[in-house]
């Protein structure tokens, strides 16, 4: 999660927790924030990336390969409050790298190798 009293002040607060494979949510746990009390209103955004790729910290993410959602307002709780849940709007979508034309290209060429050695087999016992 990113958070911050502004919209351009959002900083990293908590540690990544995985995405919950099936339910289309997190489950991040309760968070303190130090330095703001209860009951201030703050903004918050989260950030996803695939950890597979990227490991588990945010500073390891190249900005291209992040998926933001969008930014809300939050009210803080007090400790002994039950904790308020941000609900965003907008899904952060994780940007999935695609191939090269010249990848695709390469291994449309090595299929077709192989694909005509199949068909032609090299015979080695002509004299």
């Amino acid at each position: 999660m990113l958070l911050g009293l502004t919209t351009d002040s959002l900083t990293p607060v908590g540690l990544p927790v995985a995405h919950q494979a099936g339910t289309g949510g997190v489950a991040g746990g309760t968070l303190t924030v130090p330095g703001i009390p209860g009951n201030t209103f703050v903004f918050v955004q989260m950030v996803v990336w695939d950890q597979t790729i990227w490991g588990s910290s945010l500073s390891g993410v190249p900005q291209q390969w992040r998926g933001y959602t969008d930014i809300i307002p939050l009210e803080l709780s007090y400790a002994f409050d039950p904790p308020l849940i941000p609900f965003f709007n907008q899904a952060a979508i994780v940007p999935v790298p695609e191939p090269s034309s010249i990848a695709l290209l390469a291994l449309a060429c090595g299929g077709a190798l192989v694909g005509l050695r199949r068909r032609h087999p090299v015979r080695s016992d002509m004299r």
